[in-house]
Parts: structure tokens; C-alpha cells; sequence
């Protein structure tokens, strides 16, 4: 294990001095387990944007712009369209 220091929100060490009496453990303990937790949780969010695709595709759209490729920068932001 490394050893390392962190500040803490007066709030959030009380809740953690709280959780390891009520569990009879370290604050240590309880401290990385809730990191644990936390960064499992993180670990496993997906941020392909595969889910967009997905959704897209169930829509089924068949038509749209015949010029999105050539003014691509128009329809997302704004800009002049090409002719």
C-alpha cells in the first residue's frame, strides 16, 4: 500500500469517523473501500458513445441532407454552408 494524504470536507470526515465506529474498522478501511466503490463505478461507464449509435440506428432514418459530409461544420455549428 502507499501511503498518502488527503483534505477532507469537515462533513465527510465525520460520516467517515461515523461508518468505521458503526463498523468497528479503520477510517483507513472505510476510506478505500468507498474509493473502491467509487472508482469501479467510474471504471465502467461506457464513453464511446456506443449507446448514441445504437438509439440511431433503432430510428431507422432513411433521409437527411444529400450535403451533410461537405457542410458538416454548418449543421453542427453554425457555420457558412458550402455550395
Amino acid at each position: 500500500m502507499i501511503r498518502t494524504q488527503v483534505y477532507l470536507d469537515e462533513n465527510i470526515y465525520k460520516d467517515l469517523v461515523s461508518l468505521a465506529k458503526r463498523g468497528k474498522i479503520s477510517m483507513a478501511k472505510v476510506t478505500r473501500e468507498i474509493l473502491y466503490e467509487g472508482l469501479k463505478k467510474r471504471k465502467n461507464i461506457d464513453l464511446s458513445g456506443k449507446h448514441v449509435l445504437k438509439k440511431l440506428l433503432q430510428m431507422q432514418i432513411t433521409e437527411g441532407p444529400k450535403n451533410l459530409s461537405s457542410n458538416i461544420n454548418h449543421y453542427l455549428y453554425g457555420a457558412k454552408k458550402n455550395h
